[in-house]
């Protein structure tokens, strides 16, 4: 499939795009336990591959959509790579960098001089609102660095999203300990909840995970209901904005940026027909349903799992 993702026209990975997605989401949840602007939001990821640099353009996104130009909204953003900070020092010195990953370049005096610095200096430094892990080394998010992070940020949204599990950048359990609890915290790989006791008593600390399946099975159903010939950055967009806002208050109040698992049916289908609305909207849709009644049109798409009584003779 052709997949015009994020203002560009080369074909596209769509696991980096349903990454991107969900960390998207995850974000728009946690932001509503900060009570954060994303104006206010400040980023550092680690990871400056394809999945570092899709996530990001994927968040940057969310800013566009706020009025923030690309230019002031790449402002928001630090990458580092397996040499550091990412400045533009890396283009004088004639040294290469990822594909995309030129535009999270810090390109301001004021970091130009940081040209490689770690992790720890950058978010002592920057005082990030949200860490987010795709390097894919486990323990990149060391005790220093997180209770460094916390130390100037209420509620630090920490996000591991390397899997497998050994590739975490930390563990939920790491996270809230070292947060004294007030980490918001998601992880590409499962973790379990975590009984802690804090400064404010005893509390048992849910873990979302960041995966895939919440974007992919609605975003193809969509994609295959309207024959769209396309994947556009607006159809993901929207996948994302609807998973969010399938977040409800009670599993913010836990700690969760995810819905429950038990929700991706209905999750699944909300998300399809958000993404064939903007298919629609965007003229790239191959078909149209009279009146737009994209609900009767997904939902005979949707595949149900009726599994006839056997009879065991004996």
């Amino acid at each position: 499939m052709s997949c015009r993702g994020l203002s560009t026209t080369t074909v596209v990975s769509m696991m980096t795009l349903g990454t991107g997605a969900v960390a998207l989401a995850g974000m728009l949840s946690a932001m509503r336990i900060t009570n954060k602007s994303i104006k206010d939001m400040k980023i550092v990821c680690v990871g400056a591959g394809s999945a570092g640099v899709g996530v990001c353009r994927m968040l940057m996104k969310e800013f566009e959509m706020k009025g923030v130009t690309r230019n002031r909204a790449r402002q928001h953003f630090w990458m580092l790579d397996v040499k550091g900070l990412l400045t533009r020092r890396r283009e004088v010195e004639g040294q290469q960098v990822n594909p995309g990953a030129d535009i999270f370049l810090r390109r301001d005096e004021e970091y130009v001089d940081m040209e490689g610095a770690s992790l720890k200096e950058v978010v002592e430094k920057v005082k990030p609102d949200l860490i987010l892990g795709l390097a894919g080394r486990g323990g990149l998010f060391t005790e220093d660095v997180i209770k460094t992070m916390a130390s100037h940020v209420d509620r630090p949204i920490i996000f591991a999203m390397s899997n497998p599990t050994k590739n975490a950048e930390c563990t939920a359990e790491q996270a809230y300990k070292w947060t004294d609890g007030r980490a918001v915290f998601a992880s590409g790989s499962p973790f379990d909840a975590v009984d802690l006791t804090t400064s404010s008593g005893p509390k048992s600390l849910q873990c979302s995970q960041a995966n895939n399946m919440y974007i992919f099975p609605g975003l193809g159903l969509g994609v295959i209901s309207c024959k769209a010939k396309t994947v556009s950055d607006g159809m993901i967009y929207q996948a994302a904005k609807t998973l969010a806002n399938y977040t409800s208050r009670a599993d913010l109040n836990e700690g969760k940026v995810y819905p429950p698992i038990t929700e991706i049916r209905k999750v699944s289908r909300d998300i399809a027909i958000a993404v064939c609305r903007v298919a629609e909207q965007e003229g790239i849709a191959g078909v149209v349903p009279p009146h737009g009644d994209w609900e009767s049109i997904v939902g005979k798409n949707m595949w149900n799992p009726h599994y006839p009584d056997l009879l065991y003779l004996t």
